[in-house]
């Protein structure tokens, strides 16, 4: 449900596309996107929003996550935890950091002064908190690691919303950070498992 809710919204972010530059191009739509109004900028952020997020398992997309990636057989539990998980978060940057730009962003106001980027970065900030807070609560090393892994992806969307280049950066380098850590971590928490006699 989570999948096809998220292939959607990506479509429908791809029809809204068409619609405004002809192609679905990258350049065509870098293009259109500076000629349309505020409603179509903001129905395309949030489909594409919607789309990625889930795949990225922010907040409130996030409840899929844990279960499905720490209970895999064999490594996979570790290569979609530390690596697939973070493509997401690759699609966000591509499409909505690259393609609007944190300028843009700031200019789509909600209320006031709020704004997409600051929407978008209370759900980073939701993000990075509760689901770490669940991970403290696990006694379970495999869902202990797979929440946590949800609230660190918060910690990378954050670092790049902040919109320096020190906080791009420390975004960035967070997600080799916690490839690296994840799949080292989970791999001993699966042979852990195997040697308790429980099933991988």
């Amino acid at each position: 449900i989570y999948a096809m809710a998220g292939a959607m919204a990506v479509m429908g972010a791809m029809a809204l596309v068409w619609n405004a530059a002809g192609n679905l191009s990258f350049a065509g739509l870098q293009s259109a996107v500076t000629h349309m109004g505020t409603a179509p900028l903001w129905t395309l952020v949030l489909l594409l929003f919607f789309g990625f997020g889930i795949k990225m398992a922010v907040l409130p997309f996030h409840l899929w996550q844990a279960n499905a990636y720490a209970f895999l057989p064999g490594p996979a539990s570790a290569f979609l935890g530390a690596i697939s998980s973070r493509m997401g978060l690759f699609a966000v940057l591509v499409v909505l950091i690259r393609l609007l730009g944190i300028v843009k962003l700031e200019s789509l106001s909600i209320v006031g002064s709020f704004s997409a980027r600051d929407l978008l970065a209370w759900v980073s900030l939701l993000t990075l908190i509760i689901p770490t807070f669940i991970a403290l609560r696990q006694y379970d090393a495999r869902l202990l690691l797979a929440w946590h892994g949800i609230g660190q992806g918060g910690y990378m969307l954050i670092g790049v919303l902040v919109g320096t280049e020190m906080g791009a950066a420390g975004g960035l380098m967070h997600v080799f950070n916690h490839a690296t850590y994840q799949a080292i971590l989970s791999l001993p928490a699966m042979e852990s498992e195997a040697k308790a006699g429980r099933p991988q």
